[in-house]
């Protein structure tokens, strides 16, 4: 880790400067021009927070005004108000700044690693998960807005959450850093960092004690289940961060927008909670631009700050106070020109009670036998046991995949029942996301790709660290006895740690061994030549391996094997690869039929490999804008074609032009 900083020295200086002038310092405008003035570490968190939405949201209408160099001379500008409006005057450091200051550093950097390790080091890159998804569609909004779907050249990109790729693409092109950079260490450090500092500021001020936040953070940020439990009871468990159906922190960085997610719900909290401390009416203003954007960011972190809006709403018109109703309609609006601009029909939940509890019974604990209990005790009407199965699945849907944070939530909750304590106005919106976090999926499915659904609970971990992180605190205070406080503390870090530990043991220690693909690899060099040949708008039709050389295995291919290799590397669309972003109404049929007419011309299947055959395909693919060919081995049917030639050949990767 310390030798990819160094390596990268002067990026990251120029990164940090970068982010202060033209993110920091407007987000500090704007929360100061509503007169939001959290205490100590809070205040900084939410001044990066609206920042970065306010970046977001100019560099996106500057976009649609094709405007896109007014970007940083409008934040520039703001920066330079800020200052001379809001002087910063003495600077105090708050009590044990440096012991704190470390502590979020060490956190950030731990948990950065899983994605700090990967894309290009020195002469070698890695990629895993939806690294190249992600990094395609950063490339396409790097060179078009609005954006076309980079693995269907032609098409519109829609119904995909796609704001984080596109503030990681308007960073590297305002500031010049390299994309690949951007994404792979200069943004998951900085996104881990505001998990750090988001949670211990927050708790901090909420709960007015550094045990309590530096519990809190720790939970939120490397919290596990009680999945290894399952180990000493001598039932196999693959993946003990999701065993239980519901993915740890540990993983997040795996999912880059889910993890951007999580400081943009610790803000919106943050948020309420100062306007719930001082009463100032202006603070919810600044709603409108960070709800009205989150279902861009993720739609899952909007569905859960949008039912916190509801029952903020609510609680805002039984105290009288109607002006909540134009936050309401400016988050609306705000969601309407965002994300309302880029969905698609036939979207939607549909009723599916409890599937990721009948899910994680019957795919991650086989040994279980939830199909066959299931099936003996319906067929057999026998209630009891159709009860039995359904309480234990939702106590390890519920229990399991909180761990130690359920010590934490007992804690708590019975010293407010001892002392018969309601919960205040921020606990009931807290509460309110959580239920949110974890009910939606439980009973309902999307309608499109319907089990990425789960993602959504994926949140649950994190509103329950919150109470949990209280329910610690209890223990630093002389209400209970010593033995007492030291007995349960020991408990809580022996069941957490074998749980975090071996979170990390599974997404970080195998970066060490994974080999690396060297830069000066036949494929990478493919790569590269297509990034510096052409413009961005030159189509790639991709060819596949002859494995899939006939029709049925086409469409395999397409929607199993295919990746964004191209688009994410190469800079350039692709004609089609990789389903990744499908949805109804796309028409994949006559580019499938297409691509398999070129492989029927290669391998002769049909007797039809004539000249004057040729080229009327090949012509066809002109029609359709490609101007180059990307395939495993030479194309036979080429030779003699004067409207193609080879332009680059290396072992097993060739690139031919079409004129």
């Amino acid at each position: 880790m310390a030798g990819i900083i160094l390596f990268r020295i002067p990026e990251t200086v120029w990164f940090v400067l970068f982010v202060t002038l033209v993110i920091y310092l407007p987000g500090r405008f704007v929360n100061l021009s509503l007169s939001l003035k959290p205490k100590s570490y809070l205040r900084p968190f939410l001044d990066f927070m609206t920042g970065i939405v306010m970046f977001t949201l100019t560099a996106y209408a500057f976009a649609w005004l094709r405007a896109d160099f007014l970007t940083p001379a409008a934040l520039i500008v703001t920066a330079v108000i800020s200052v001379i409006r809001f002087p910063f005057g003495r600077i105090r450091l708050p009590p044990n700044f440096w012991y704190v200051f470390t502590f979020l550093i060490v956190c950030a950097v731990l948990f950065s690693l899983p994605l700090t390790l990967t894309g290009r080091i020195g002469d070698t890159f890695l990629q895993r998960g939806d690294d190249l998804v992600h990094l395609s569609y950063i490339n396409e909004f790097r060179f078009a807005f609005p954006p076309q779907n980079p693995n269907l050249a032609g098409t519109r990109l829609l119904g995909y959450h796609f704001f984080y790729d596109f503030l990681v693409a308007r960073i590297s092109v305002v500031s010049h850093i390299s994309p690949l950079s951007v994404y792979y260490q200069l943004m998951p450090l900085t996104v881990s960092f505001l998990w750090a500092l988001g949670s211990y500021s927050l708790l901090k001020q909420w709960a007015g004690n550094n045990v309590t936040a530096v519990a809190g953070t720790l939970l939120i940020m490397f919290g596990g289940s009680f999945g290894y439990i399952l180990g000493f009871l001598g039932h196999p468990a693959p993946d003990l961060s999701s065993v239980f159906g519901i993915n740890q922190p540990a993983s997040a960085l795996l999912n880059v927008p889910f993890a951007f997610s999580v400081p943009l719900i610790l803000s919106v909290i943050g948020i309420l909670f100062e306007y719930y401390r001082t009463g100032n009416r202006n603070i919810p203003y600044l709603l409108i631009p960070v709800v009205g954007s989150s279902p861009m960011f993720k739609i899952y972190a909007a569905m859960i700050v949008f039912s916190a809006m509801g029952i903020f709403t609510l609680m805002e018109l039984f105290r009288g106070n109607y002006r909540i109703l134009l936050v309401d309609f400016g988050i609306a609006l705000t969601a309407g020109l965002t994300y309302g601009l880029f969905s698609v029909s036939g979207s939607g939940l549909t009723y599916y009670p409890l599937w990721p509890v009948y899910r994680m019974l019957e795919l991650n604990l086989p040994w279980y036998g939830f199909t066959e209990k299931m099936y003996t005790f319906t067929r057999l009407h026998v209630v009891r046991g159709i009860i039995s199965v359904h309480a234990y699945g939702l106590l390890l849907f519920f229990v399991g995949n909180i761990g130690t944070r359920f010590i934490g939530i007992i804690l708590i909750s019975a010293s407010h029942l001892v002392k018969k304590k309601l919960p205040s106005r921020i606990s009931v919106t807290v509460i309110t996301m959580g239920l949110a976090s974890v009910g939606i999926p439980l009973f309902f499915i999307q309608t499109i790709k319907g089990f990425e659904m789960i993602q959504m609970t994926w949140y649950y971990p994190l509103f329950c660290s919150i109470p949990a992180a209280f329910g610690i605190g209890l223990l630093a205070g002389k209400k209970y006895p010593l033995k007492f406080r030291v007995i349960t503390g020991s408990v809580l870090f022996f069941l957490t740690v074998p749980s975090a530990y071996e979170n990390y043991a599974r997404f970080i220690y195998p970066l060490l061994s994974i080999p690396r693909v060297s830069v000066n690899s036949p494929v990478m060099k493919a790569m590269t030549f297509l990034q510096t040949h052409g413009t961005y708008d030159d189509t790639v039709l991709e060819i596949p391996p002859k494995d899939f050389s006939r029709g049925q295995d086409v469409d395999n291919w397409y929607r199993n094997v295919s990746t964004m290799f191209i688009p994410a590397l190469g800079n350039k669309r692709v004609y089609i690869s990789d389903r990744d972003v499908d949805y109804p109404g796309l028409d994949v049929g006559t580019r499938l039929k297409i691509l398999a007419q070129v492989l029927d011309l290669e391998f002769g299947y049909s007797g039809i490999n004539r000249s004057d055959t040729v080229k009327e395909t090949y012509g066809e693919l002109r029609k359709a804008g490609i101007k180059y060919i990307y395939s495993p081995g030479p194309l036979a049917s080429l030779k003699g074609l004067s409207q193609a030639s080879e332009v680059f050949g290396e072992a097993g990767y060739y690139i031919y032009e079409l004129r």
